[in-house]
């Protein structure tokens, strides 16, 4: 005997300048009208997307009704690690993600935790170096420190690893 489904799950997409971007959204069922809950982006690696990312990693199986968890998909089975914020649409895709979320669901916006396997472990390293702030906490698998080679705010550290925004 299996144990319900707690989670709806659904795939979609947002319409970042003029791009259509997929992500595979799990809601919980039971929704408490009083209740804001987290927002998990879980980011998967090279080859992957959204939906291969839930088949493998099922994070709303562990957090079930306590958390909306969202799998989206990179630029052509990857994540930009080379572009500059500003011309990088897989980090405007994220960036516009969380609030698009945040707007439709009763999510806290002080509660957006990041998750990335490989790849997508870099891309998330990078995303939360670049925007300081913009995660609650990360956690990375199989991923490695941000990769700066392009990004002109970076900064470095004497030992030339890279220096986040609001690192002393």
């Amino acid at each position: 005997k299996t144990a319900p489904e707690l989670v709806s799950v659904s795939n979609e997409t947002l319409d970042v300048e003029g791009q259509s971007r997929t992500y595979t959204l799990a809601l919980p069922k039971a929704l408490d009208p009083e209740k804001l809950l987290p927002l998990v982006v879980v980011l998967h690696g090279d080859g992957g997307d959204g939906p291969g990312m839930r088949t493998y990693h099922r994070f709303d199986a562990a957090s079930g009704s306590e958390a909306v968890v969202v799998y989206p998909t990179g630029t052509g089975g990857g994540w930009n690690l080379h572009e500059p914020s500003s011309t990088n649409a897989d980090m405007k895709f994220v960036e516009a993600l969380v609030p698009a979320l945040t707007a439709q669901h009763r999510i806290d916006p002080k509660r957006v935790f990041g998750v990335g396997y490989s790849a997508g472990g870099f891309f998330l390293n990078q995303l939360a170096c670049r925007r300081d702030g913009f995660f609650r906490a990360i956690v990375t698998h199989a991923g490695g420190a941000p990769y700066e080679p392009d990004d002109a705010e970076a900064s470095t550290w004497p030992s030339g690893a890279t220096r986040c925004r609001g690192q002393s």
